[in-house]
């Protein structure tokens, strides 16, 4: 290893830097030269994650230099490439473009955010078929046993919002998946994989209604698509909601429609998620669009909006937001 002042720089091995690791002067990888360890253990230590883009690293600028070294002498243009490939600067741009993380452009279609608010998911509702005189969405007080109990009963579906989704996705165990993903014992449950952007509130009540046994107006177009759904392969469901323009409608409608002061524009990415849960055979089932497949929370034993309750409180006890919400469809 060689010396090069690095001040700033963390050691990949324990993530020390010069400026908190006693004086210590870190040395740079003899090859590449761009990444810097404080003692030679952590360099082995990370030599085998180091490794490919090392040699990455070297193999690109040496074929530059042999490029800049095979140019005619009197050219300045490669005379200034010859020079500036020497200098510490463009080892700095090759090795920040080297391990810079690719950020792939999402390419999905993009719906404007939903509020979880009972009067849009009643909007929604109404539009597609639903008799809001009957059946109505009804907004959850309180994660406590006294503000469950003025719902009105029975509780078909319920629908969540969950802030910061994707972070607590992470902190939960991954028992969750590993015991509860998948169809078995699920034959006749209709879900959707989420290919549309910012629309997880129009997937959290397509959800619930395939599956919660609420009644819809035979004239409803929602009935059609959830019948061609359930003749094609799950990956292809959700190009028939991306080529339904009543849905499409509906779901503009009702997030134009809401309460909100200022709407997030269409292509905002919105950390909050809407997750759907209803009732399967006993079963307490989570339907999201962003997970790969129908998730078993467990048999149901205290009911279904209890039991939602209770996996809620779960996922907040892991999160410093009180943004929890919860969405009741039952009678009106």
């Amino acid at each position: 290893m060689s010396y090069v002042p690095v001040s700033n720089w963390s050691c990949p091995g324990c993530s020390k830097t010069e400026l908190n690791s006693g004086g210590r002067k870190f040395k740079s990888c003899g090859a590449c030269k761009t990444t810097f360890y404080c003692s030679t253990t952590c360099q082995k230590q990370d030599w085998k994650r180091h490794k490919p883009s090392c040699r990455s690293f070297v193999a690109v600028h040496n074929k530059m230099e042999r490029a800049a070294m095979s140019a005619p002498k009197d050219a300045a243009l490669y005379v200034a490439l010859n020079e500036f490939i020497m200098t510490p600067v463009f080892d700095f741009i090759l090795n920040f473009l080297l391990h810079a993380p690719v950020t792939r452009r999402d390419t999905r279609p993009r719906w404007l955010a939903l509020e979880s608010n009972p009067e849009s998911y009643n909007r929604w509702a109404s539009n597609l078929g639903l008799d809001t005189t009957k059946w109505s969405f009804q907004e959850c007080y309180g994660l406590d046993p006294e503000a469950l109990s003025w719902v009105s009963t029975p509780v078909k579906a319920v629908i969540a919002l969950v802030p910061a989704y994707y972070e607590l996705r992470k902190l939960e165990s991954p028992d969750v998946e590993k015991d509860g993903l998948g169809q078995l014992g699920m034959d006749g449950v209709l879900w959707f994989p989420q290919k549309i952007g910012n629309a997880c509130g129009t997937f959290a009540l397509l959800h619930a209604f395939a599956n919660a046994g609420v009644p819809l107006d035979t004239s409803s177009p929602l009935l059609p698509l959830y019948a061609k759904a359930r003749t094609v392969p799950t990956a292809e469901r959700s190009a028939i909601l991306e080529s339904s323009s009543a849905l499409a409608a509906t779901h503009i409608e009702a997030a134009s429609a809401g309460t909100q002061t200022t709407l997030p524009p269409i292509e905002a990415k919105v950390d909050h998620h809407f997750v759907a849960f209803v009732e399967w055979d006993g079963w307490l089932v989570e339907l999201d669009g962003a997970r790969s497949g129908v998730l078993r929370r467990g048999r149901i034993e205290k009911g279904l909006l209890e039991d939602t309750a209770e996996v809620i409180r779960g996922l907040a006890a892991l999160s410093d937001s009180i943004e929890f919400n919860l969405v009741a469809l039952c009678p009106a």
